[in-house]
């Protein structure tokens, strides 16, 4: 008797005062993405140009071929 009860009255009313549409306006999580530093973080990664710049594969590769 108590599941049909309870259903029925609480439920529309806390759809009705979903407070929901006024958090997500205050949200700052668009401006939070915008200062990010994980963006300039990653262009400064000196992992790619240092791999690129790494002349340890050349080097063994003509030392056979001078003996």
């Amino acid at each position: 008797m108590a599941t049909p009860d309870t259903t029925s009255s609480p439920s529309p009313p806390i759809n009705v005062s979903d407070p929901a549409p006024p958090v997500t306006t205050s949200s700052p999580s668009p401006p939070d993405t915008l200062s990010s530093p994980a963006s300039p973080i990653t262009t400064s990664s000196p992992s790619d140009p240092c791999r690129v710049s790494s002349p340890s594969p050349p080097l063994r590769t003509s030392s056979p071929l001078w003996p």
